[in-house]
């Protein structure tokens, strides 16, 4: 027996409901009922419940879940607080999965025997749904009227520092500047309205090893031009506390942040936190709005190796970093984002190639290695395999009675559509029969076919698959080309996780990248075979 935990937490509860507390009560409740087997834990911290698509840890549960398994968790709300997804995934573990459904809190076994269990079901998903609603417009009100008092109702910015404060018996957080961030900003708004742009003062201050807001947290620690375009448009230094301009509504299942009405969006003054004079903000402000781009413009442009190559020097990613015009024409070239956003300070690889260029070299560093007979050969007995259980099938096919089966469909069909010919106006029940009878008929020419074919043709489909192969690897660069979309989710699908490494070629002149990367063959053909494509461009 396999008996599986599901932990979750979101930010909004306390101790009470702690991961830790919920591990203990799932294992005091299995050995109270004498449930013994391996354990599997699926943990989500910080995921709101009606977060359908950030539930991971349960949608992972609902695919491992199998017949004979126990899944214990706290209550229904661990389940997830949107009543009609928690009412299908009850349905799912415990109808289709076969699995066993506890709640530890109130020791009960969850049943779905009926309307009944499906009603109550969708009445406690209610009651969970509620009550999420309730905390989040409870918070928010609160929160409100901290910012209507000047306090914090958030947490660090850059610029300033996080003080507990003591007023009687209540404590709350104030911020307060912090002189050395706050000469970085007023340099960064002066070299800005003095016309640097947002890479050039990111790449100045990573040059001086200035620590960036994000410092000591995920990333490289060095400043962006991101960073910098948000210090410039942050009203915050200028004295003016901006509290809900970021709203998160519901999409497709996921809570995903958008602008907020401007009409519910807070501003209160705060004096004290005033870094910028008016003055500076207005002028870097009338300097932004003159750089915007175009609404009309739409500079975005679909790469195959977006998102999916790295530099092998800083991990950062390889994208199209610059355009050249060479002989009238726009080259665009790939490169490290980190060095050509951030400086060599962050990254010292500074070589650049054309897209066509890596993108044609890869195309053929996969041909070849894909015409390797061993490769070929593994793609072949796949198709083989596939050949000879067909025949095995065919073999046992009562071929007599399919024929008789699709004359009798054939008939059906006709009958119907002379019915529906003499009606006025199609009858919905009569074209529903009509297509199922032509549908059958259809999968049985279909089953003989297969059960009539001759040996001397399922070799000859081998063969004229092999020719295909290798007519499509031929044409393999060009097939890659026409469509970067698709191109680029089979790069994602063979390369995985690990990607493509780029590393800057010391010895070529010009400067060039050597590509390495590995593509596991084993999920996709019927033995393993594998191929490091590595080639330089």
């Amino acid at each position: 027996m396999t008996i599986r935990l599901l932990l979750r937490r979101s930010k909004a509860e306390g101790q009470e409901a702690s991961l830790d507390v919920q591990r203990a009560g799932c294992a005091a409740f299995a050995t109270a009922r004498g449930l013994t087997g391996s354990i599997v834990e699926y943990v989500g911290d910080g995921v709101a419940g009606d977060d359908i698509e950030g539930l991971r840890a349960l949608r992972s549960l609902i695919d491992d879940a199998k017949r004979g398994d126990v899944v214990i968790c706290r209550d229904h709300s661990r389940l997830g607080r949107d009543m009609l997804s928690s009412a299908t995934t009850i349905r799912t573990l415990i109808e289709e999965n076969g699995a066993k459904l506890f709640y530890y809190s109130t020791g009960e076994e969850v049943q779905w025997r009926g309307a009944t269990d499906a009603a109550m079901s969708v009445l406690r998903g209610f009651g969970a749904q509620m009550e999420l609603e309730s905390i989040r417009s409870r918070t928010r009100e609160a929160l409100r009227e901290r910012v209507k008092a000047g306090r914090l109702a958030g947490g660090a910015c850059y610029g300033y520092d996080l003080r507990r404060v003591t007023e009687g018996a209540r404590e709350y957080t104030v911020a307060v500047v912090n002189d050395e961030q706050a000469r970085i900003i007023l340099r960064i708004f002066r070299e800005y309205v003095g016309g640097a742009g947002l890479k050039a003062i990111a790449i100045g201050l990573n040059d001086e090893r200035v620590p960036s807001p994000r410092a000591k947290r995920r990333g490289s620690g060095s400043w962006s031009p991101g960073q910098v375009r948000d210090i410039l448009r942050r009203e915050r230094y200028i004295g003016v506390y901006v509290h809900g301009a970021i709203d998160r509504k519901k999409k497709n299942g996921k809570r995903v942040a958008r602008r907020a009405d401007p009409a519910q969006v807070m501003r209160v003054e705060v004096p004290e936190w005033r870094i910028v004079d008016d003055l500076l903000w207005r002028r870097a402000q009338a300097i932004i709005g003159e750089r915007a781009p175009s609404a009309k413009s739409d500079s975005r442009s679909v790469h195959p190796l977006s998102g999916l190559a790295k530099c092998a020097h800083c991990g950062g990613s390889i994208g199209v970093v610059r355009t050249k015009v060479v002989d009238g024409l726009c080259v665009r070239s790939y490169g490290c984002v980190r060095h050509f956003t951030r400086g060599a300070a962050v990254c010292p690889v500074a070589v650049s190639r054309p897209t066509d260029a890596v993108e044609a070299a890869l195309a053929d560093a996969i041909r070849i290695a894909c015409e390797r007979p061993d490769v070929v050969e593994v793609i072949l007995a796949g198709l083989r395999a596939e050949v000879e259980a067909e025949s095995l099938a065919a073999a046992s096919i009562d071929t007599g009675g399919l024929e008789a089966e699709l004359l009798q469909a054939r008939r059906e069909a006709h009958r119907l559509a002379n019915a529906i010919a003499m009606t006025e106006g199609d009858i919905p029940e009569l074209m529903t029969e009509m297509r199922a009878r032509s549908h059958r008929a259809a999968e049985i020419e279909r089953a003989l076919a297969v059960a009539t074919r001759a040996p001397i043709e399922a070799a000859t489909m081998v063969a004229a698959a092999e020719d295909a192969l290798r007519t499509q690897l031929a044409d393999l660069r060009a097939a890659l080309a026409a469509d970067p979309t698709a191109t680029r989710d089979l790069y994602r699908g063979l390369f995985g996780h690990d990607g493509l490494k780029f590393e800057a070629d010391p010895t070529a002149k010009p400067a060039r990248f050597i590509v390495r990367g590995a593509v596991d063959l084993s999920k996709r053909l019927v033995t393993p075979a594998g191929i490091e494509p590595a080639f330089s461009a």
